[in-house]
């Protein structure tokens, strides 16, 4: 397995895998992603290269943004608030290889990175009824930090996300 950051002729390859993903998570009863959102983040990610792809010789295994950590004062509660940081966002693999341990493998290659870029703790937010996610975190070392953070969409929806955090 390969970690890249992503380029602009995999974005075909890379919208397929989170439109994938997002039928499954419907299916699931977890409604986090539609046709906009996180697609509409890709071309930005890739131009940043803060988009990395995982995969097999030509085959996409999966996708993750690493970011810089950017909500200080958000109210949660993190270990070492002041301590460097990177977030993981978007996370996606392929659906149809759930249960090899590509999501713990994207996390072990997220951690390395960040810890590559300085950063003493790699955080998330994660959706509070997203539990398959919850148990990936928890499985691969994270731990969930007290508070909620509320994420307002469209002035009529509040998404509550609980923040994981692992140090590095």
């Amino acid at each position: 397995m390969e970690l890249n950051t992503a380029q602009m002729d995999r974005l075909p390859q890379i919208e397929a895998l989170f439109q994938a993903v997002n039928a499954q998570m419907e299916r699931e009863g977890i409604a986090i992603w539609d046709d906009i959102y996180p697609a509409v983040a890709f071309p930005e990610d890739i131009r940043q290269k803060r988009l990395y792809v995982l995969t097999q010789g030509p085959e996409l295994l999966g996708a993750f943004a690493l970011c810089p950590w950017t909500l200080e004062g958000s109210g949660m509660g993190w270990a070492e608030p002041d301590e460097p940081a990177c977030c993981l966002e978007r996370l996606a693999v392929r659906v149809d290889r759930r249960g090899e341990g590509l999501g713990a493998a994207a996390l072990e290659q997220a951690a390395k990175l960040a810890r590559e870029q300085g950063a003493r703790y790699l955080r998330l937010l994660v959706a509070d009824f997203n539990a398959p996610a919850i148990g990936l975190y928890k499985k691969c070392g994270f731990r969930r930090v007290e508070g909620i953070y509320k994420l307002e969409i469209d002035g009529s929806l509040i998404m509550q996300e609980y923040g994981f955090e692992r140090k590095l």
